[in-house]
């Protein structure tokens, strides 16, 4: 989970005393406090319960809180979930948990109930959309005659694999949109009683329709929230993380992005009108792209214009009306299968 998070206070650390520490608590009412080192990382942790029993056992308010403190305080890379952190701190007893970023540098203090209100978000509450009615025309020969969520990835087409994930994450109440050899996809899942959960159909008439002429088919829904995804995705992401985040930050959608790094093959020449300033030989730059997976507030289906349209089309019209939306970064595996050598690349991983 890589999610931009909340910034949470620190004090670096220059031999702050007991009492330094009790006005940091006062100040930040996180029932704990980090110290860092000149380096950024963590040096240790003082809970209110350190200090209360640091002033009973007769400890001086000009003591050094290194004397007390936790030197070796848990701590979790940003990338874990809220699951993981979940069962973390029960296993633990633990009222909070450090998050470090991925050179080990403090990042967030996390309260336990923080943690407990993310992972009470119930993803059986949240009907996922899975986006499966495409062409796949960069897959022919192999989409002549098999929609391209049925490929085979491995024993099971890829589909299945998406729908497995989801169960296993939790996810109960699915939508798949169809419309190219639609028959194959719902032969194949029915209503989805083999997997134990429900299954309908979102059946697109408009080749042109897009993402958005996929939701204008939904029912009515009573959920709070709604999991869009791309049906040619394989990916390692916590779809749950993904909701709770876009709870916690009340965005009115979010949308799953991945950092991509780009040269450029060429000497790039940086100007001031007509002046040279300097020659940048072959640079790098990296930038956001849209990773095919959304999460939204069911309200936005009332937002959906009368024609065809895609999700950044949802998105901008949202913005424009003074919605805030939100972009959470997924960093760990995620292959867009749209060509012949993104398909053999996610066998090859599954191998």
């Amino acid at each position: 989970m890589t999610a931009m998070p909340k910034e949470k206070p620190a004090a670096l650390f220059t031999g702050q005393t007991i009492r330094d520490a009790l006005v940091l608590l006062d100040t930040w009412r996180t029932g704990a406090v980090v110290f860092l080192g000149a380096n950024g990382r963590v040096a240790g942790l003082v809970t209110d319960g350190d200090l209360r029993r640091a002033l009973i056992q007769g400890r001086e308010l000009t003591d050094a809180v290194s004397e007390i403190w936790t030197a070796e305080p848990q701590c979790v890379m940003a990338q874990a979930t809220i699951v993981e952190r979940h069962e973390l701190l029960l296993r633990r007893r633990l009222k909070h948990l450090i998050v470090l970023d991925d050179d080990g540098r403090f990042l967030e203090l996390q309260t336990a109930a923080e943690v407990e209100q993310l992972y009470a978000i119930n993803p059986r509450r949240c009907p996922v959309v899975v986006m499966a009615g495409g062409l796949g025309t960069r897959l022919l020969p192999l989409t002549e005659a098999t929609p391209k969520p049925m490929l085979m990835l491995g024993r099971e087409p890829l589909l299945e694999r998406i729908l497995k994930q989801l169960i296993a994450q939790g996810f109960q109440e699915f939508f798949f949109s169809v419309r190219y050899l639609k028959e194959q996809i719902i032969d194949y899942f029915g209503d989805g009683d083999p997997w134990g959960v429900s299954i309908r159909y979102l059946v697109e008439e408009d080749q042109a329709g897009g993402t958005g002429g996929a939701l204008a088919l939904l029912p009515e829904l009573r959920s709070r929230h709604l999991l869009v995804l791309n049906g040619d995705l394989l990916t390692d992401i916590d779809f749950r993380t993904l909701i709770a985040f876009h709870d916690t930050q009340k965005y009115a959608a979010t949308m799953v992005v991945r950092e991509v790094e780009s040269q450029i093959p060429y000497g790039v020449v940086r100007v001031d009108g007509s002046r040279f300033l300097r020659l940048e030989e072959k640079p790098k730059q990296d930038y956001f792209i849209n990773a095919g997976i959304y999460a939204l507030d069911s309200t936005c289906l009332t937002r959906l214009p009368g024609r065809a349209f895609d999700m950044p089309n949802l998105f901008a019209r949202l913005s424009a009306d003074g919605s805030v939306c939100g972009v959470y970064e997924h960093r760990g595996d995620w292959i867009d299968i749209g060509t012949r050598e993104q398909l053999e690349r996610a066998r090859a991983r599954l191998a």
